[in-house]
């Protein structure tokens, strides 16, 4: 019944209004990252497409299955769509790739929010404790305070970021900036 009580709470009113833009920061003492990533699920950041291949179609232009399906991706603008790549673990609905003058600035992750703590823990894992940490208050249920998290890595070139509700209660998101790639620096702004 809380669950129920916090998803129709969270539902009906926008992320930002229901935060009242009041952020709790639980900042650790100020360190330098030290596992920054040149490749997030293989993906080399500021690296070119080059070594990944274009997703075989049919008609209606879904990616074709194949018996053993090597990484892919499909799209014709500067946003590709990536299909098949290796698992860490847990399901994805979709990760793209933001090209920068033909190169990965700005890598994308969305899931459903019931794999938000495998994410969380997959990047920990690989890359350390975030450089930041902030709830953001969403309400009460029964005397606790309700929040949302958000993690944050920043580094020389790399900055990550997981929000734990996206868009949708029922939705996380990554976001994996090349920093040299300046275009995309708005999608880590608070």
């Amino acid at each position: 019944m809380a669950a129920v009580l916090v998803t129709v709470f969270a539902a009906t009113l926008p992320l930002e209004a229901s935060a009242g833009k009041r952020h709790k920061t639980h900042t650790p003492p100020a360190h330098k990252w030290e596992r920054e990533p040149a490749s997030f699920l293989s993906l080399p950041l500021g690296g070119a497409l080059a070594q990944q291949r274009q997703c075989p179609s049919f008609k209606g232009g879904a990616a074709a299955a194949t018996d053993a399906p090597a990484p892919c991706w499909q799209g014709e603008s500067n946003v590709k769509r990536f299909y098949n790549l290796p698992s860490p673990g847990f399901a994805m609905d979709s990760v793209y790739a933001v090209m920068d003058q033909g190169r990965i600035g700005t890598v994308i992750v969305n899931g459903e929010r019931a794999e938000y703590a495998a994410m969380k823990h997959y990047l920990i894992d690989h890359y350390g404790r975030p450089t930041q940490s902030t709830m953001t208050p969403m309400g009460q249920h029964g005397g606790m305070m309700l929040g949302v998290e958000t993690l944050r890595w920043d580094g020389d070139t790399v900055a990550i970021r997981l929000e734990e509700i996206y868009n949708r209660v029922d939705m996380f998101r990554v976001v994996v900036l090349y920093k040299p790639s300046t275009l995309h620096t708005a999608l880590l702004s608070d």
